[in-house]
């Protein structure tokens, strides 16, 4: 635990120790929430924006086929992205709270568009870097993970999980189509052309949905928060259990430093695995159309995995669910370090541990971030955190090819990551959400349950 400048606790950290009950009548809300339409805007997002970014790795082995560069080098374009991820994290998040998403978003759309265009031209190292490192990461950023939790976050308390699962799982579909697509034309049409194919979609449909229909807030609509507990009445003796944490005051919490080192490790680990799946499977004796079907399977797989492990974190808290979400991970990578083309089923295994897995725990990190800074300045603190995210996932695909280069094989950095499941789940109850966030019976009490 964290001590303030004047060496006491800090009073973010003892916010679950302290209790306001806050009657305040509830509104009357229409029968359709709008903010089911804002959770299938992000879905279509992120299918579309998550998933461009996460063709990396198919990408990627075409790009070593021509080049011939060591594939340190090469996946160092998807850290850079990574970096460049986590130096805008805070900007975004904060001008998101300060300007909405209807600014930020359709700007993040035409810098990502310039970047996937730009891309099919690359013919030297610094090319890859500038336009997929830079062009690209930063349109995402505008676009991706980080605005839609915060959009989603300010739509829903409860049912938050559950939304952001649903949002999430965009960027699963979205691989599940988009990945085989893209590998059958790189496979008939080159991957230069596939980027012009990409980079078109990409602008098409995303900036005249993100310009007029996506909301930020359910304030822009003249609604309030599904589940708000300031809209609950004293009489239903909900209590008020979270604070309203400056970024300062949250940098002074034992949660926001544990957050931040899980989400380094944690992200090292699943960008490490990702951005080298298919070149693993390749190197085991897989096709590489079907290691790329493989990577779209564990995709869907895992948009199910975020709303399943939402739609229970929800109801049984953040930290069991988590615990096992995490299970399924750990397992799955273990059934991938054992694959080979002997065993067929051994892939398909994995697709759907690994899958169901890191969909579980992905959305209930974000979710428990929101139940423990949620406020107005949510959008900055996640931005911060963030921030180590991308660090993590910056490190993790140019450590594991360096291990490879190295060794001369993947095992050593799959096992590092069965380690990183272990710790993860000890940290997630190490910062103990549920002490923060109510959960059954108190939950059960938020108007329109």
């Amino acid at each position: 635990m964290l001590l303030n400048s004047t060496g006491q606790r800090s009073e973010f950290d003892a916010v679950e120790e302290v209790t306001v009950k806050e009657p305040i009548i509830v509104p009357k809300r229409p029968k359709f929430f709008y903010g089911w339409v804002v959770v299938g805007i992000s879905f279509l997002t992120l299918a579309i924006g998550g998933s461009t970014n996460g063709s990396f790795s198919i990408f990627y082995l075409a790009i070593l086929k021509e080049f011939h560069w060591t594939r340190a080098d090469t996946a160092l374009a998807f850290s850079l992205s990574m970096l460049v991820f986590s130096a805008c994290g805070p900007l975004v998040g904060w001008l998101f709270d300060r300007f909405g998403s209807r600014r930020i978003m359709p700007f993040g759309v035409i810098v990502l568009s310039i970047g996937v265009l730009s891309s099919s031209f690359i013919s030297s190292l610094w090319h890859l870097y500038f336009c997929y490192g830079i062009l690209m990461a930063a349109g995402v950023t505008h676009i991706g993970f980080i605005p839609n939790v915060l959009i989603i976050s300010n739509w829903f308390f409860r049912h938050r999980a559950l939304a952001l699962g649903i949002a999430h799982a965009g960027r699963g579909v979205g691989t599940l189509i988009l990945i085989p697509l893209i590998q059958y034309a790189i496979q008939t049409v080159g991957w230069r052309n596939a980027y012009l194919l990409l980079g078109g979609l990409v602008f098409i449909v995303l900036f005249p949905l993100l310009t007029i229909f996506q909301r930020g807030s359910p304030r822009e609509k003249g609604l309030t928060r599904l589940g708000d507990p300031d809209s609950a009445s004293k009489s239903e003796g909900m209590e008020k259990r979270y604070g309203d944490p400056s970024l300062a005051e949250a940098i002074h919490s034992y949660r926001f430093w544990t957050l931040g080192i899980l989400g380094i490790i944690r992200a090292a680990g699943f960008s490490g695995l990702f951005v080298h799946a298919v070149a693993f499977m390749d190197d085991v004796g897989y096709p590489t159309i079907l290691a790329a079907t493989i990577l779209g399977l564990a995709a869907i797989f895992r948009a199910g995995g975020g709303i399943v492990g939402g739609f229970f974190s929800d109801r049984f808290g953040r930290e069991s669910t988590f615990t096992v979400f995490s299970v399924l991970t750990f397992a799955g990578t273990s059934v991938l370090i054992f694959s080979n083309p002997e065993s067929p089923i051994l892939i398909y295994i994995f697709a759907t541990l690994y899958g169901l897995g890191s969909g579980g725990t992905s959305t209930i990190s974000s979710s428990l971030q929101a139940d423990i800074f949620q406020g107005k300045n949510f959008g900055l603190i996640f931005g911060v955190i963030q921030t180590a995210t991308g660090i993590g996932a910056a490190l993790g695909p140019w450590l594991t090819g360096l291990i490879y280069d190295t060794l001369g094989t993947y095992i050593p950095a799959l096992q590092g990551m069965l380690a990183i499941h272990v710790i993860s789940v000890v940290g997630i109850w190490i910062v103990a959400p549920r002490k923060v966030r109510p959960i059954g019976r108190a939950a059960s009490k938020m108007p329109g349950r």
